[in-house]
């Protein structure tokens, strides 16, 4: 049902969209949860929580804003670079359900504002192909990945996403590599000026050395409703992965290369998880970009639907009760 319906006019997606995001938000705008405050070094998201921590409900209605925008931000990319159809909401319909599961991301934390930036930086990697010359777009992806790291540090990882994209897309020029560097650093050369000038460069350095080194357990505290939505997710992506390498050789090469970038940023997302502040399901949400893209790209390339169909409302029942779970 909601797979064929994603293929039928753009009034009735957008309806369907809104309405299910606003069933899932609705009990967050009644009793809005606050931002955690983040013992994180990186800077932006500590500013963010100081100025609106005594304003949960404003946080509920940007964190919302900002979901919707991400999600046709997302749909819009894959759209440009031949990903998906062009008449189809699915990846924001995907995106929207990913990021509002469970009511403990129906709040505003660091990994949902450094995935506002990432969507930006996947737009311009995606954009190297065919490029001769890009140094625009290394340098946009670099500076949009270091902004993101400075709300959320495990985010700097994806510059690996960069580098990778320069490799699959054969550009080997040591000027695009330099200046995608050059766009990561700009940003810390402010911050290390800031730190610098207020005498708190040595404390900043120490607890970026102390961020990185200190692995955190990989543990989440999950109730069966919530184990089994992630499971049907890890399903889906799973079919979307095989898919999509099974099937390489047949595609164009341009959504060949573009098929495995976004492989490759599923898999970098997953160093993030490593780094996360804390067990909360929250912090899976930078890997929620790349899984939104390759279930959307799955469920428009399959054939025969019926047993995904029925998975999938299955899931969207159990997000619903998990809703409902915390309501009681």
């Amino acid at each position: 049902m909601f797979i064929k319906l994603f293929k039928s006019g753009y009034s009735l997606q957008l309806i369907v969209l809104f309405v299910v995001a606003l069933l899932l938000w609705v009990p967050s705008f009644i009793h809005p949860l606050s931002a955690s405050h983040e013992l994180s070094p990186a800077p932006f998201y500590n500013y963010v929580y100081y100025f609106l921590r005594k304003l949960p409900f404003l946080q509920i209605i940007i964190a919302f804003l900002l979901i919707i925008l991400e999600a046709f931000l997302l749909n819009k990319i894959l759209i440009n670079n031949g990903v998906i159809r062009k008449n189809t909401f699915m990846t924001a319909f995907v995106y929207i359900i990913l990021m509002s599961q469970n009511p403990e991301l129906h709040t505003l934390y660091p990994a949902l504002l450094s995935n506002f930036l990432l969507i930006i930086a996947f737009y311009y990697i995606l954009k190297l192909y065919n490029e001769t010359e890009a140094y625009a777009q290394v340098f946009n992806a670099g500076f949009l990945i270091g902004i993101a790291s400075l709300f959320y540090l495990p985010a700097i990882f994806f510059i690996f996403i960069m580098w990778i994209g320069l490799i699959i897309f054969s550009i080997f020029l040591w000027r695009e590599w330099l200046i995608s560097l050059i766009g990561l650093l700009i940003p810390y050369l402010f911050l290390f000026v800031f730190y610098f000038w207020f005498d708190r460069l040595e404390d900043m350095i120490d607890n970026y050395f102390d961020f990185f080194r200190n692995i955190r357990e990989f543990c989440f505290n999950l109730n069966v409703y919530q184990l089994i939505i992630l499971s049907i997710i890890a399903l889906f992506l799973f079919l979307a992965i095989n898919r999509i390498l099974t099937l390489l050789n047949k595609k164009t090469i341009s959504l060949r290369k573009k098929s495995i970038i976004m492989i490759w940023f599923f898999l970098i997302s997953l160093i993030t998880v490593v780094y996360a502040s804390d067990a909360g399901i929250k912090y899976l949400a930078l890997t929620f970009v790349p899984t939104a893209s390759l279930i959307a790209y799955y469920f428009g390339d399959i054939r025969k639907k019926l047993v995904i169909e029925i998975i999938f409302i299955v899931m969207m029942i159990l997000i619903f009760m998990l809703r409902a779970f915390y309501n009681a």
